[in-house]
Parts: structure tokens; C-alpha cells; sequence
């Protein structure tokens, strides 16, 4: 009696292996992005989490509180100093030349401290909105947040919305 043999021939595993790479080829570029636009979020959520904490903690201890923003200099971790601790953004998943971090006023002048009032309101030299944008070194994402009153409220959009550049 005749049987089939079980298994795959050497052809069908070869046309299965060209498959699976075509496959792996066209989705991995988007994958990427998806990596390099989640490390973004992350971020952005922790420094909102920072302003929101510094704030807080301002209000609690009814004395004013610093937040400090380290910009990237060559190559560094984007770092925030809260209440005399800095910290590296991204949860440690980042690496210097992942992300860019820049902090500017609305008349484009640097700002490196942020003080938070007893009440919980920023005392600031700078002109609102400050705006904080980290952009991804190798694609286009962008996230901007905006502190755009004197009572530290925080707006954030990605790098989809115009205001963003």
C-alpha cells in the first residue's frame, strides 16, 4: 500500500522561510517608528508627571519647588531635577542619541527651572507658553507639551498637530 510521507520538502520550507521574510522586511519600518514614537510618549508622560508632582509637592509643603530641566549637551539624557534629585527620562530605555529635549519660552528664549509657588502657580521670568519638545534624533516624531498659564496648566500634542514644529 502506498503512503504519502508526512512532512514538508525541501522546496515548501524553502518558499516558507522566502515568505516570512518578505514579511519581516515590509514591517519592520513601521515597527521601528512604533518603538521610536512610544519612547516619545513615554517621556513626554514623565515629564508631564514631573510638572504635575512639582506642582503637588508645592502645594503640600506650602513652600515653592524647583523643577529642572537638563537638556540634552551632546549626547546626553534629557535629565529633570525634582526637589534636588535628577532623573534620566525614558525609564532607562533611552540612550543619548535617541532623544532631543528643548525648553523654550514664547519668545524662544532657553528655560532651565521652572518655580512653583506655595499655591501652586509658576513664578517665571520666562513668557508663556514654555514649551518643552522632544524629537526623536533618527525620524520625524515630535511630541510638544505647553505650559501655557501661570496655574501650570499643561497641554500636549504630537508632532501631527501644527503647533508642534
Amino acid at each position: 500500500s502506498n503512503h504519502a510521507s508526512s512532512g514538508f520538502s525541501l522546496l515548501e520550507m524553502i518558499a516558507i522561510v522566502v515568505i516570512v521574510g518578505i514579511l519581516a522586511t515590509l514591517v519592520a519600518p513601521s515597527w521601528v517608528g512604533f518603538a521610536y514614537r512610544q519612547r516619545l510618549n513615554t517621556t513626554g508622560d514623565e515629564i508631564l508627571q514631573a510638572i504635575r508632582t512639582t506642582q503637588s509637592t508645592a502645594k503640600q509643603r506650602r513652600r515653592s519647588q524647583l523643577l529642572e530641566f537638563a537638556p540634552d549637551a551632546t549626547d546626553d539624557i534629557p535629565t529633570l531635577t525634582v526637589a534636588g534629585i535628577p532623573t534620566e527620562l525614558g525609564g532607562g530605555n533611552l540612550t543619548g542619541d535617541m532623544v532631543n529635549m528643548t525648553v523654550t519660552d514664547g519668545a524662544d528664549a532657553a528655560v532651565t527651572t521652572l518655580e512653583f509657588l506655595q499655591d501652586g502657580s509658576i513664578s517665571t521670568d520666562a513668557a508663556l507658553p514654555v514649551k518643552i519638545v522632544l524629537a526623536s534624533v533618527s525620524t520625524s516624531s515630535k511630541r510638544c507639551l505647553f505650559i501655557e498659564t501661570l496655574l501650570g496648566s499643561v497641554r500636549s500634542v504630537s508632532n501631527s498637530d501644527a503647533n508642534c514644529p
